[in-house]
């Protein structure tokens, strides 16, 4: 009987000891990819404790995003990338800020999947760890008045969504000769932040937090919900936004520019910089047309 209970000791002890070595064998990977479940302190909206209202909006709608026609490079007669800026507080920009389901969130809930990455430039070279991305918590010092000493915690940094007021689109303008017509296809989207001085508060400028691959995420954005603050009729995917352009923006650069015109001393210079990369493309397909 004493033999038979230290046979069922001796296991406990080799479980417990397998166990410690399973959970230190963790690859940093999937440390990031659990760091990712804390970090930002998304809108408590979208987590309701209690149902606030007649019924429960939904963030998740199973869509499938329409495959796009492939483009043969045979077929390019004219191809043009431009860049540009989606200001959330044009009117018709509303979802892109909207209280419930913003962009921003979306991106970073899409973020957490394995195969989604989150990039430094708009060249998708190199790529920026998860965990600096999503885990945006902090450490704070506290006085402890039990022990009589001082503490360090964790701090939940929330998302402010009205922080993110602008965001930038990397796309391509092509001329299918094949089809006759010309196609627009969104390359990279990346969101916008405001900046501000920790010391003065003072508003310093722009920041690009990162930027996404867009083709990659497409069919992850066609089963998030938009809506529109002033029109609950406005169930549309992100995806079908995009693909669709049902959004305002502004030209800042093309491909024959380094810089942003966006960023010069003269508004009026760059808006007509802008103006006249958007009367290219128009020429360009109105003079297929004249004999």
């Amino acid at each position: 009987m004493a033999n038979g209970y230290l046979i069922i000791l001796l296991i406990t002890f080799i479980c417990a000891d397998a166990c410690k070595l399973s959970a230190q064998s963790v690859d940093k990977d999937e440390e990031e990819l659990f760091a990712c479940q804390s970090g930002f302190v998304f809108n408590e909206k979208l987590v309701p404790t209690i149902s606030d209202g007649a019924y429960e909006k939904q963030r998740y709608a199973p869509r499938k995003a329409l495959v796009l026609p492939k483009i043969r490079e045979a077929d390019v007669l004219m191809s043009k990338r431009l860049w540009r800026l989606v200001d959330t507080k044009d009117l018709l920009n509303a979802p892109f800020n909207c209280e419930f389901n913003p962009l921003i969130e979306v991106l970073m809930d899409i973020g957490k999947n394995d195969s989604a990455y989150f990039y430094t430039t708009d060249e998708f070279y190199d790529t920026i760890p998860k965990l600096e991305i999503l885990d945006h918590s902090s450490e704070a010092t506290i006085f402890d008045y039990d022990d009589n000493s001082f503490k360090t915690i964790k701090v939940e940094n929330e998302l402010d969504v009205q922080s993110f007021d602008k965001f930038k689109l990397k796309e391509d303008w092509i001329y299918d000769a094949r089809h006759s017509r010309m196609i627009c296809r969104i390359i990279g989207i990346a969101p916008v932040k405001k900046v501000y001085d920790p010391e003065t508060g003072m508003f310093r400028g722009y920041q690009v937090l990162f930027w996404m691959h867009y083709p990659s995420i497409r069919e992850d954005l066609a089963n998030y919900i938009a809506y529109h603050p002033n029109n609950e009729r406005f169930k549309y995917s992100w995806q079908q936004i995009l693909d669709g352009r049902w959004f305002q923006s502004t030209v800042i650069k093309d491909q024959a520019h380094k810089k942003e015109w966006h960023t010069l001393s003269d508004p009026e210079k760059a808006k007509a910089m802008s103006d006249k990369a958007l009367h290219k493309l128009s020429e360009f397909e109105y003079n297929l047309w004249v004999h």
